[in-house]
């Protein structure tokens, strides 16, 4: 039984692209298909942890969309 799942976020949950606005802001595109396959294995009992190179806002608002945790 898988317990946990890490795994990148840029490049692999994303287009990798980072969408700037002139004023410091971020915007990333995620896939909504990656988002329901995350919450099924929220759903049946696997901890989800997003590993990143640097911290993003946009990233940190996804994971907190899908009740990611950890």
């Amino acid at each position: 039984m898988i317990k946990l799942f890490a795994l990148d976020v840029d490049g692999t949950l994303t287009d990798g692209g980072v969408y700037m606005d002139g004023k410091g802001g971020e915007f990333k595109r995620f896939d909504i298909r990656d988002g329901y396959g995350i919450r099924k294995l929220i759903d049946l009992g696997v901890k989800i942890f997003f590993i990143s190179g640097r911290y993003s806002a946009a990233t940190q608002q996804r994971a907190d969309d899908l009740g990611i945790t950890g």
